[in-house]
């Protein structure tokens, strides 16, 4: 199972065990998925949201409760940066090297992606710094779909790859997975590290 099924799979299990365990919970449309995200990187288990049911108010989608959930589930677990044993002295400063060889590599003079992911390495916002690095990977992986040279071939390889599942699947969901396979193609090719700086033991 790659890694876009296996969200999706999440996805569907925390909207299910809500929807069984709280009258009040409701679908929020797109920005679930967001949240979803966020939770599915910590491996966040359904049962931990039972044990915050009393402090969950009587109506809400998972954007109203995201951010709350996530940063009481890390403040019980032992969640660190992972620091770089040789080298730049973070995961954060790997990153941002890697991303301004590659815009350079692509012909971007503009580094203000690699630059804000340097300025996130003085933040102790665990929580803020996460969800600003999915931003700017979103933003540097519309520069690598335009720009790159193998943008061509991983759409190519994404549209063959779902080709058995167009008359099955829903639109919604063959973009998706389209998109989440085109980005895995351009990350192999160049080499991109992962947009994350935790690690969760």
């Amino acid at each position: 199972m790659d890694e876009r099924e296996a969200l999706l799979n999440y996805y569907r299990e925390i909207s299910q065990f809500l929807e069984d365990h709280f009258e009040g919970f409701r679908l929020g449309g797109p920005y679930d998925m967001e949240v979803i995200r966020q939770w599915f990187r910590y491996n966040l288990p359904p049962y931990y949201l039972l044990r915050l049911k009393d402090e969950l108010p009587e109506s809400f989608t998972l954007r109203d409760i995201g951010d709350f959930v996530l940063r009481r589930f890390l403040s019980e677990r032992n969640v660190s940066f992972v620091p770089s044993p040789v080298g730049p002295s973070s995961a954060l400063e790997r990153l941002a090297l890697r991303v301004r060889e590659i815009l350079g590599e692509l012909g971007v003079s503009d580094f203000s992606i690699a630059e804000r992911i340097l300025e996130l390495a003085a933040d102790d916002d665990l929580l803020e710094v996460e969800k600003e690095l999915y931003s700017l990977e979103k933003h540097f992986f519309k520069l690598l779909a335009a720009r790159s040279p193998y943008a061509k071939e991983c759409r190519e390889f994404a549209r063959k790859k779902l080709e058995p599942f167009r008359t099955r699947w829903s639109d919604k969901v063959l973009a998706l997975t389209e998109q989440a396979l085109v980005k895995r193609c351009l990350w192999e090719k160049h080499n991109v590290p992962e947009f994350t700086t935790a690690t969760v033991t």
